[in-house]
């Protein structure tokens, strides 16, 4: 009977990411049928900004999710899951393109409508479009919450996605809601005014975002997610082994985290004790913060010997290497003493 070896804690991690496929396939199809209806408004029905940038909205998160996907597929499969954990940055790389290109389209949209004004106003049944759009978007940034917090990891896509249908309800309620006003009052001002207000909030909205993406893919990592990480490791490695902890360092690998932990031990420790104090305080840190993945302790001997001082005091016979260190200190202030008198 062949033996089946235990998964690592590392890889029950990323398991437990790749079960939430699920909900990412879930999501691309609703974003690609979103995108794909408001195309087709734009070109068979009538020409309205909004209606654009919504449309491009739902396409740039459903190529984001693809990239989750894709990761995770990757991930998961029996060939790479073991020390390949640097591809979770396709997951931040895709995510940042298509960030970029979302924030070009949306300046040129915004630039064509401050410059060029429609003609007459949106048709009042295309605010249906924006209206359901700002619904949905409600509830998957809901539904995306809860899955977040179920994997106890915000991953990047999770995040970038849930701030993006955060920001896209005020958009898409506010665009249906300027459809119609432009109806009633006959002005289709109204419509140009909302998509260069709508189009500032969403590129201002997303600038921390993309500046977040960028700190984690180069491996610096977001300034709170590295002094909570940090703050976690100290508590841990101190509880575990009693030792003062010298260093920590933190790189961000897209939505996880390794660790480098430097402990101060005792002179006479030894080097086989040392390995298994590393060893064990590794696999605790891996196994009670969930987005590291890797850990590496580094236990350094305290070398540093304290210098006995002796002190000569009435009545007390000296021990001749106690003799020696008070004539060797003697002669050391006279010198100074004969060097300051010159």
């Amino acid at each position: 009977m062949r033996r089946v070896r235990k998964c690592s804690i590392v890889v029950r991690k990323v398991y437990r990411f790749s079960s939430t496929l699920r909900y990412v396939a879930k999501i691309i199809t609703v974003c690609l049928v979103y995108a794909l209806a408001g195309l087709l408004l734009y070109i068979l029905c009538y020409r309205s900004n909004l209606v654009l940038i919504e449309s491009f909205l739902w396409l740039t998160t459903a190529i984001t999710y693809l990239g989750r996907f894709i990761t995770l597929k990757v991930l998961s499969s029996r060939k790479l899951y073991t020390h390949r954990y640097e591809i979770l940055n396709l997951e931040s790389l895709v995510a940042l393109i298509t960030s970029i290109i979302l924030l070009e389209l949306t300046l040129r949209i915004v630039y064509q409508s401050a410059t060029n004004p429609p003609i007459s106003a949106t048709p009042l049944y295309l605010s249906l479009y924006l209206f359901t759009s700002g619904i949905i978007s409600y509830t998957i940034y809901v539904y995306g919450r809860r899955v977040s917090s179920r994997v106890s990891v915000p991953t990047v896509t999770v995040q970038l996605s849930t701030l993006e249908f955060k920001y896209s309800v005020p958009f898409e309620f506010g665009g249906g809601l300027a459809i119609v006003a432009s109806n009633i009052l006959c002005n289709p001002i109204i419509e140009s005014v909302t998509t260069v207000v709508l189009g500032v909030y969403v590129v201002l909205s997303y600038i921390p975002v993309y500046r977040d993406i960028v700190l984690q893919l180069l491996g610096i990592g977001t300034r709170s997610i590295v002094e909570t990480t940090k703050s976690m490791v100290k508590r841990i490695a101190s509880k575990t082994t009693g030792m003062r902890v010298i260093r920590v360092k933190v790189r961000t690998i897209s939505s996880f985290s390794e660790v480098e932990v430097w402990l101060r031990g005792s002179p006479e420790q030894t080097l086989l004790s040392a390995y298994t104090i590393a060893q064990f305080t590794a696999r605790t840190i891996v196994r009670r913060i969930p987005h590291v993945i890797r850990a590496l302790v580094i236990v350094v001997p305290d070398l540093r010997v304290k210098r006995r001082v002796y002190t000569v005091t009435p009545g007390r016979r000296l021990k001749s290497r106690e003799c020696l260190v008070v004539v060797e200190n003697f002669r050391r202030r006279l010198g100074k003493q004969s060097t300051v008198g010159v």
